[in-house]
């Protein structure tokens, strides 16, 4: 707790030194801002400080105010797209004034011809969100640009984190309403993402930078215009298109961790592109390396050959933990083309992360009723994980503007390596004399690439058409997986000795596997909304209706490699040779180490899919009603092609799934809103589910197999949500939620041998309920010049209960809680802005309750992760003319990660739960420091 203090006490004394200078001699600025001939006040103008990066926008009355230098001369520039710039020279004003200065803006016309002028709006900030979520016609949450500005969070998974009900598992998977990765919809700029695992159904979200989002929106309840595959929710990202002026920013971050931080870090031989995120070929199967069928058929005196020219050094290498780095380069353009406009967003940021973790791990045998916990165990394991990320993001995003149409061209890659080494040691049991150090050497490089053209078209006043075409790629890549098992007697100073595998088939076995996958995704999409007058109501009603298309096709294929001793008795001298020797051309032969390939005709799979859906919705107003109403039908064939040992595998399911939605809201007055929806959904099995590969996962000691007689899973939706709008960028809400699953998914165990193995079938039916609860408000006055009129109370909270029904499951316990649902989820923060906008802290917290991680059994009891408690810690401030400073304390008494197994084992939360596995990491501080041209 000591160092708790102490990083807090540093923190805040940080923030107190960059505040010294808010109390600097000021003069303020407000005013009210309107086009020419017009009372309305004009939303989203920027007011800048000419010559600096202070300046402000106007908010929905078109009132601004703004913190200037006194007693000196300066300009005032506003800006607002399709109006003339307008300059204002200032003359020194006296300290401590309060000046009114109202500005009109003229239409900027050419020539005195006509012309219709149409604006961008600005989408990034906090009231824009709270604005569309106002006027949603379905539940929504979301996340802003400037919020995401304001914290320390890297990726679009730490952002997810800030939203209710919404947990992040792995640092990098989704749970919505405590409902696991696989009934989330992920859209990346309104195109579906393609698949990122092998071995899940998930979309990983650290895959896309935080600073490339200009929002993220969730939708919660269905609607006929979105797609009719989900149950926890559709998760939109929209990648940065807008912005207020042009502008090039370039910026540089580190930070440091007190467990990682100039400590050793261990790793296998690499390539020399491992800086880029990716392998260069050198762990690669050569390319004249044999196909399998071939391979396995050799003789092994040319088998020994072909695994000569593989990398036989196994040893690890002994380097230090240089400090995280983070380069960004951002860059966006307006060019006026006649009465149009083209403009550009870039972005390209390489981040550098290292992490070392201890591990402690525990899988227990026999409960012993009477002493009231578990006899003996199967294994007890220390791991010390030793791993390095690389990512590369960048994005490319052009819209071209006419007085009707907008054309945008959307495109963001992502290459990401992770290199992680795992000493594993310990002992198989209580009464097991023997102790063992085992290696484990895994690169995994993933690369997405999501690129959309998009096309918004006003054909007059009440119709317009809007369409995208998508294509997106997931390349992942394994290669060079290595594991290393070596043993010795306990207590002894003896040197280890290798355990060479029993057989080309073990998993987990001493040898090497490789993998690869490559999946494209194509998308065509068409809206048609027009709008249409009623006679019962001065508003007019909306119908839309459209069609979506998509095709899918992916290839995985594995290999799996073991070494096998030959003449063990006559070559003793073999399994104690150092690691960087063992396996060397000189131990290669047919009377010693011999490289069997064990891959099954299960190791490799191709699966297609093709979905085509059309929609009709219409939105019809009756006073403060909104009634919102359609019915989506999605034709879905999914094909894959595989094999076993004994059979072909191929599935083929075409299935037609008429989906119905409906949504009301209740105006009751500016300020309040009600809503109700209902909805019905699907959830498909994804190819990994289906497909027979038999995944084996080191850290877990598990494996994980599909069962290609899933069914779909048919989910009815009921939402209701109160909302609050105070102010403009305040909210509070209310909601709650009710689901009924029908053949859900769900996975099974089945033990085999000391290690158990996965699959996934379908339950009978699930519920799964709960409520939640938002608020975002300031603190203080609106307007108001104190501290505490300058800061924002954000907090969110989630209740959640569950429960699935599992059929007839064998030794399995038939009702259980929806696997990773947590009971509770709160998050809760301040966010601060001076009055000149030059500095601005932010205080979060996130916590959420115990859950489900591993479904068990009445032999392997169920494992659940204990709560986590987690304070981020964020200051920015403006050090000088154009350049920004961001320092942070993250993960604060985020330690450590703790499982337990349920050790009555009744698939209940228990206070006699059992250790099995702790993760210890630590808190780390960073820092950014960005210079904008």
């Amino acid at each position: 707790m000591k160092q708790v203090y102490f990083r807090i006490g540093l923190f805040v004394f940080l923030i107190s030194g960059l505040q010294l200078k808010s109390f600097a001699q000021k003069v303020t600025i407000k005013g009210q801002i309107k086009e020419a001939g017009k009372s309305e006040g004009m939303f989203g103008v920027t007011i800048l400080i000419e010559g600096t990066t202070t300046g402000t926008q106007t908010d929905f009355d078109g009132k601004y105010k703004l913190d200037i230098p006194a007693e000196k001369e300066q300009t005032l520039i506003f800006r607002y797209v399709g109006f003339k710039t307008r300059r204002l020279p200032l003359q020194p004003i006296p300290s401590g004034e309060v000046r009114a200065l109202d500005i009109t803006l003229e239409e900027d016309i050419k020539e005195n011809k006509e012309v219709t002028v149409s604006v961008v709006r600005r989408k990034d900030t906090d009231i824009s969100l709270i604005s569309d979520m106002k006027k949603a016609e379905m539940v929504v949450n979301g996340v802003s640009s400037e919020q995401i500005a304001k914290t320390q969070d890297r990726d679009a998974a730490q952002v997810m984190a800030r939203v209710p009900g919404v947990t992040v598992v792995d640092n990098r998977f989704v749970m919505i309403r405590g409902v696991n990765e696989r009934y989330n919809s992920v859209m990346i700029n309104d195109a579906i993402s393609p698949g990122t695992e092998v071995d899940t159904r998930a979309f990983s979200f650290d895959l896309i930078s935080s600073n490339m989002i200009e929002r993220m929106m969730i939708y919660k309840s269905g609607s006929a215009s979105l797609p009719g595959e989900f149950a926890g929710g559709v998760v939109k990202i929209f990648t940065k298109n807008t912005f207020g002026e042009d502008f090039f920013n370039l910026s540089f971050g580190s930070a440091l961790r007190p467990l990682t931080t100039l400590q050793n870090n261990l790793s296998s031989e690499g390539s020399s592109s491992d800086f880029l995120g990716y392998d260069n070929g050198k762990r690669e199967l050569p390319s004249y390396f044999p196909k399998t069928d071939i391979y396995q058929n050799l003789p092994v005196s040319q088998q020994v050959e072909y695994a000569r020219q593989l990398n036989g050094n196994f040893a690890n290498k002994q380097s230090s933990n240089l400090p995280d780095m983070r380069f960004g380069l951002n860059f966006g353009k307006r060019w006026k083309l006649n009465e149009n406009v083209l403009s550009t967003v870039s972005s390209l940021n390489y981040t550098s992360t290292s992490q070392n973790t201890k591990i402690s791990r525990f899988r227990y045998a026999s409960w012993n009723e009477e002493l009231q916990k578990s006899q003996d165990t199967l294994f007890q394991y220390s791991d010390q994980s030793y791993a390095r990320n690389i990512r590369i993001s960048a994005i490319s995003n052009w819209m071209y503007k006419t007085s009707k149409s907008r054309f945008e061209f959307k495109n963001l890659f992502n290459q990401i390596g992770d290199n992680e080494t795992v000493i594993r040691t310990g002992k198989i049991s209580d009464r097991s004399s023997d102790e063992f150090k085992n290696y484990s050497y895994n690169y995994l490089s993933r690369s997405l690439l999501s690129s959309q053209l998009v096309g918004n078209h006003m054909l007059n006043e009440n119709n317009q058409i809007d369409w995208v075409a998508g294509y997106s790629y997931t390349h992942r890549s394994q290669p060079d997986y290595r594991r290393i098992k070596t043993v010795r007697q306990a207590q002894t100073e003896e040197p280890f000795q290798l355990v060479p595998a029993a057989g080309s088939g073990g998993l987990d076995e001493t040898g090497r596997f490789y993998s690869k996958l490559n999946e494209h995704v194509g998308t065509i999409s068409t809206t048609l909304t027009r709008q249409f007058s009623v006679s019962w109501d001065s508003a007019k009603a909306t119908l839309r209706t459209g069609a979506y298309v998509e095709t899918k096709s992916r290839v995985f294929d594995a290999r799996f490699f073991a070494y096998l001793l030959k003449n063990p008795g006559q070559n003793q001298d073999l399994i104690y040779q150092p690691l960087n020797q063992i396996f060397s051309t000189d131990n290669l032969s047919t009377q010693k180490f011999v490289l069997e390939e064990g891959t099954r005709p299960q190791d490799a799979y191709q699966a297609q899919n093709f979905l085509a859906a059309g929609f009709i919705e219409t939105m019809i107003p009756i006073g403060r009603f909104k009634l919102i109403g359609g019915i989506r039908p999605e034709f879905n064939r999914q094909a894959l092609q595989s094999a076993t040992s004994s059979e072909r595998v191929n599935v083929n399911n075409p299935i037609l799934s008429p989906l119905g939605f409906f949504n009301t809201s209740y105006e009751v007055n500016k300020s309040w809103t009600m809503r109700a929806a209902y909805s019905k959904t699907i959830n498909r099995a994804e190819f990994r589910e289906l497909a027979p590969f038999v995944y084996y996962d080191f850290n877990l000691d598990a494996n994980f197999v599909g069962n290609k007689d899933l069914k779909v899973a048919d989910i009815h939706n009921l939402d209701y949500r109160l909302e609050f709008y105070p102010s403009k960028g305040e909210m509070v809400t209310f909601g709650a939620f009710y689901k009924y699953f029908i053949n859900p998914i769900e996975t099974k165990i089945s033990p085999i041998g000391l290690s158990p193995q996965f699959t996934y079938s379908n339950a009978t039916t699930a519920n799964n309920y709960g409520v939640e609860l938002e608020i975002r408000k300031s603190l203080g006055l609106p307007g108001g010049d104190r501290f505490i009129d300058r800061l924002v109370f954000v907090s969110n909270a989630s209740l959640i209960n569950s429960r699935v029904d599992l059929g007839v499951v064998g030794s399995q316990e038939r009702i259980r809680a929806l696997q990773g649902q947590s009971p509770y989820v709160v998050n809760g923060g301040f966010f601060y802005t001076s009055e000149k906008g030059t500095t601005s802290f932010s205080a979060l917290y996130n916590v959420y309750g115990k859950r489900i991680f591993m479904v068990g059994d009445a032999t392997f009891p169920s494992i659940y992760e204990m709560p986590r408690h987690i304070i981020d810690l964020s200051v920015s401030h403006q050090v000088a003319k154009r350049v920004n400073l961001k320092l942070g304390v993250n993960d604060l008494l985020n330690f450590q990660t703790r499982f337990v197994q349920d050790s009555n084992r009744d698939s209940k939360i228990t206070s006699g739960d059992e250790l099995i596995s702790r993760f210890r990491r630590g808190s780390y501080f960073s820092f950014l420091v960005s210079y904008t041209l």
